[in-house]
């Protein structure tokens, strides 16, 4: 009896788990159907609203075109300032090396080049916005100023104490304004690209 009850229960024991295996796969393909009819519905309402809006596949490729092209030529132009930087900074070191007093003015000098730059592209980017327009940016550009304070606060805050704190200032400053600068140029550039368009219509 004892023989025949172990035979069985392997037996039992490999239908059981086959059974459990069963349901498991049916629960996973059930769960696989639904999340494919749910983003087949999303996707359904994605191609209605951008039917209502007459945009087209070709549009969104383009757009995604458009915007990688646009990262790469940032990120190129942003390699090429860190990179002018560094030619510049290697050109105005002597073989005697600066005073810490030296490095925190060639820094600030450095930041206010920047500075001066993105003034320039801010004051040629504003002649492209109406009014409603200018007022939104100055809110905006106000509220990044803030910021590149504070970023440029907190980054040397970390020396506090230290004659290096106005170095790690201008510099952390710079940083920040080299990239507002893309940003700004960017946008630039992307008004122009739009209204030499509507000029040809």
């Amino acid at each position: 009896m004892a023989t025949l009850v172990e035979q069985l229960i392997p037996g039992f024991a490999g239908a059981i788990l086959t059974a459990i295996g069963f349901l498991a796969k049916r629960e996973l393909e059930d769960r696989s159907t639904t999340d494919l009819i749910e983003k087949n519905q999303k996707l359904l309402e994605l191609h209605s609203k951008l039917n209502e809006k007459g945009i087209t596949l070709d549009d969104l490729k383009n757009f995604e075109a458009a915007m990688l092209g646009r990262k790469a030529e940032n990120a190129a132009r942003l390699s090429d300032e860190y990179q002018e930087r560094v030619i510049q900074l290697i050109e105005d070191n002597s073989d005697e090396p600066m005073t810490q007093l030296e490095m925190n003015e060639k820094a600030s000098q450095a930041f206010n080049r920047s500075d001066q730059r993105l003034s320039n592209l801010i004051s040629e980017l504003e002649q492209y916005l109406d009014p409603e327009g200018k007022l939104a940016f100055q809110i905006a550009q106000d509220a990044w100023y803030k910021f590149r304070t504070k970023h440029a606060e907190f980054c040397a805050d970390q020396y506090r104490g230290g004659s290096i704190v106005p170095l790690i200032y201008a510099s952390a400053a710079e940083d920040i304004t080299i990239t507002r600068i893309m940003e700004i140029d960017s946008q630039l550039r992307e008004m122009k690209r739009l209204q030499q368009e509507q000029e040809l219509l």
